[in-house]
């Protein structure tokens, strides 16, 4: 178990972040130690603990000071233990435990040129005779750079960039010394990988004041909602919420899982709701269609195996409880109502606009409407008996006329 040095209460914004290195999150079996032992492995040199359930990794410790009584919520994985609370973080240090030779999960990037101008493209220099790759790595490691670069006796740590891309490798030899060497100069330099994550582009937010538009991710079980959800997070760098939720997806980072799904404090908020009450909570919507027959598939193997998952071979020819039969309209029934909504509510999109407002209240009545299956024109496919409770049967269509395709 780690014992790392409890460093004391302090304020904590996740919008500003004062420890900015890598976040973990676990509803459930989150300690101290556990804490302490991931942002140690990463080279930070502080955990901080926030509402029991959250880790936060950091070289600085923030500035601002609170109150001990304010850091009172219990680790989830840890009785007696504190965890921060609500805007607080508890502070323990994270030392990493000393190692014989070269440190851990330093890589080595390859030789590059180096850019024109390094002053830009490297926001922290240090000049050492006798400049070793565990040095530059420790300096560049505390400063919380991802790359530690040896340019002849000069170390500097920065990003990837348009500057400085490291998509063109050159020959070894230009820099003189291996990969293993000290010595490297001229045009050329050598690029090394820390143990300090890159969380430019996975650092995420709440918004700051609350949405004007309220916008529902919608979709049937299975047609990629979480998928889409990592996608606009990490695009916009704000945090979706959910009507329902999830512990597993709130410990794979989805923060907005815990959020009440009509704050507006998230970008959009994911339902699979489909009565015309819960729509018309909304001001607009983002529709997801997938073919009805690969979300089947894909809810059932969530259902038995997790988001990640494949249910077993057992499960789809086993002889328990199928899924009820009329789960085979519910697919195009729950689509043509949200369309239906946006098209008498005077929505623009062309699905609204090309779509019949009457939904479509059974799987034969949506396909009338379809360009196309899945496989092309006429195309059918075996339904498992575990998803329809019925024999074979065609496979229905992609999309229906007018709205988007996707893929898959």
């Amino acid at each position: 178990m780690h014992t790392g040095t409890y460093m004391g209460c302090f304020t904590h914004d996740s919008s500003e972040r004062t420890l900015r290195g890598a976040v973990f999150y676990d509803l459930r079996k989150m300690t101290v130690a556990h804490c302490q032992e991931a942002c140690a492995e990463r080279a930070y040199s502080y955990a901080g603990l926030a509402q029991g359930a959250e880790c936060y990794c950091g070289n600085s410790l923030p500035a601002a000071a609170a109150p001990g009584r304010e850091c009172s919520s219990e680790c989830r994985g840890q009785r007696g233990s504190e965890c921060g609370g609500i805007g607080r973080l508890s502070v323990y240090s994270a030392q990493p435990r000393p190692a014989a030779g070269p440190r851990r999960n330093v890589i080595y990037r390859g030789c590059f040129r180096a850019p024109e101008n390094l002053t830009d493209t490297f926001p922290a220099s240090l000049i050492q005779p006798n400049l070793t790759v565990e040095m530059c790595s420790e300096f560049c490691s505390k400063k919380e750079f991802p790359l530690a670069v040896i340019r002849g006796q000069q170390c500097l740590c920065g990003f990837p960039t348009r500057r400085f891309p490291l998509r063109d490798g050159a020959d070894g030899r230009r820099c003189g010394g291996g990969s293993n060497g000290s010595a490297a100069g001229g045009q050329y330099c050598r690029v090394y990988q820390t143990p300090v994550q890159d969380t430019r582009c996975t650092d995420r937010k709440f918004l700051t004041t609350k949405s004007k538009v309220f916008v529902a991710l919608s979709s049937f079980p299975g047609a990629g909602n979480t998928w889409a959800r990592h996608l606009i997070e990490h695009a916009t760098g704000y945090y979706t919420g959910s009507y329902y939720f999830d512990g597993a997806l709130y410990n794979k980072g989805f923060k907005g899982e815990k959020d009440h799904w009509r704050s507006r404090r998230t970008i959009c908020v994911k339902t699979h709701e489909s009565g015309r009450t819960e729509i018309e909570m909304f001001d607009s919507a983002i529709l997801l269609i997938r073919n009805p027959y690969k979300s089947l598939v894909a809810e059932f193997n969530r259902k038995y195996a997790g988001h990640l998952g494949y249910a077993t071979e057992r499960t789809w020819q086993g002889k328990g409880e199928p899924a009820p039969r009329g789960c085979r309209d519910t697919h195009p029934r729950a689509a043509g109502t949200w369309l239906g909504t946006a098209s008498k509510s005077g929505g623009s999109s062309p699905a609204a606009a090309e779509t019949s407002p009457k939904t479509p209240d059974t799987w034969e009545q949506l396909s009338s409407r379809c360009a196309c299956g899945p496989r092309g024109e006429g195309s059918a496919a075996p339904w498992p008996q575990a998803l329809l409770g019925t024999g074979n049967r065609k496979c229905p269509c992609t999309a229906p006329l007018g709205t988007a395709r996707l893929p898959g």
